[in-house]
């Protein structure tokens, strides 16, 4: 096919003037495309440098006190039926109680009842603290500050590559107590 004249004039050369703005209104869009991809990319890349900020030593600390935490850690007691006898709380009755509870529902409590959800949350509260406790006394024990195990517990948590990156990690720990 033959277009002629056509052939050799570049597609971003605008033939007419009323194509000048049309063609400086997509460069512009198209810069301002690339800067933000730019920019976006960059951000990868330093966020991705910031899940390496960790040394050696601290993902094997981290590692090790991690699991020594999960064979110390008091779990929270399951609901004791001495517990229900004591404040007269039936166990359908606690079923429709923690479910409402649950999905935070308004629900109309006896007194009993109040003071039942106050003792189990102090408990918890109780649980959590002592689980507090033992990641402290862990890491002093480890030499790793406080601070840096739950900052590396967080991005555990949240950043699934970097938790497959600890899987040497665990892997070292584990085959150390054979």
């Amino acid at each position: 096919m033959n277009h002629g004249i056509l052939k050799w004039i570049p597609f971003f050369v605008p033939i007419f003037p009323s194509q000048f703005v049309h063609l400086e209104s997509n460069l512009i869009q198209n810069m301002t495309i690339r800067f933000i991809g730019i920019f976006f990319f960059s951000f990868l890349f330093l966020v991705s440098n910031a899940q390496n900020s960790f040394e050696d030593s601290e993902l094997e600390e981290f590692v090790s006190i991690y699991m020594e935490f999960k064979i110390k850690k008091k779990r929270p007691t399951l609901l004791d039926s001495t517990l229900l006898q004591k404040y007269t709380i039936s166990t359908a009755r606690y079923r429709v109680i923690s479910k409402q509870l649950l999905l935070k529902e308004k629900t109309q409590l006896k007194p009993n009842e109040i003071a039942f959800i106050k003792e189990i949350e102090n408990q918890n509260k109780k649980v959590k603290d002592q689980q507090a406790e033992i990641i402290q006394s862990l890491c002093l024990e480890h030499g790793l500050s406080f601070d840096k195990y739950m900052s590396i517990l967080h991005q555990y948590n949240t950043d699934l590559p970097f938790q497959r990156s600890l899987k040497p990690y665990f892997a070292d720990y584990l085959n150390a107590l054979k």
